[in-house]
């Protein structure tokens, strides 16, 4: 469903990633401790050593903290701009420079590389879903070069994609768009034609 949406709006590459990030663990790292790692012995009642450790959290999360706060509060968005971001390190400066780019938003190199795969396979698959069953393939929608797609269409695809039955309402319809509906074989009481 997030795929067909992604390219109703426009934006199938972007939905592509948001469906493989969903899909795959979070490529955002989580933080080692020693003392996570080491056996629970007598609880410590030491202010200033939490304090230190909670400061070492914050530390690690920061760059997620800076995706998240920038792309709407969403995790998804957010590691949709990291990858946007390490996509664009890659290209301009090779494999090396993204994965320094990804160490230091402590992110996975491989996870990144996980989500490049699956979001081309499954662009492919509905592609060839489409042309399988005698559908025109929709024009081509933004690409990250021209600025994608803008935060809030982003989040209304999630949105649509995710909640579909908001609303239900029984409108009459000109026939030509009733025509269109059977030909995608969806049913009217549950399609939104634009």
């Amino acid at each position: 469903r997030l795929l067909v949406l992604g390219e109703a709006f426009g934006c199938g590459r972007q939905a592509a990633l948001l469906a493989a990030l969903l899909t795959l663990p979070d490529p955002f790292l989580q933080p080692y401790t020693r003392a996570a790692a080491a056996p629970a012995a007598e609880p410590a009642n030491d202010g200033a050593a939490e304090a230190a450790a909670a400061a070492e959290d914050v530390g690690f999360f920061k760059p997620r903290l800076v995706h998240f706060t920038a792309r709407g509060c969403s995790d998804p968005l957010a590691a949709l701009a990291l990858f946007d971001e390490w996509q664009r390190v890659l290209s301009t400066g090779g494999p090396p420079a993204a994965a320094q780019y990804a160490q230091a938003q402590r992110a996975s190199y491989k996870r990144l590389s996980e989500i490049e795969y699956l979001s081309r396979e499954l662009s492919s698959r509905l592609k060839r879903e489409r042309l399988e069953s005698g559908l025109s393939l929709p024009p081509p929608g933004t690409s990250a070069a021209d600025g994608g797609p803008n935060l809030l269409t982003l989040q209304a695809l999630l949105c649509a994609a995710f909640l579909p039955n908001l609303a239900l309402g029984r409108t009459t319809c000109p026939p030509a768009v009733l025509a269109d509906i059977a030909r995608h074989r969806l049913h009217p009481s549950r399609t939104v034609a634009l």
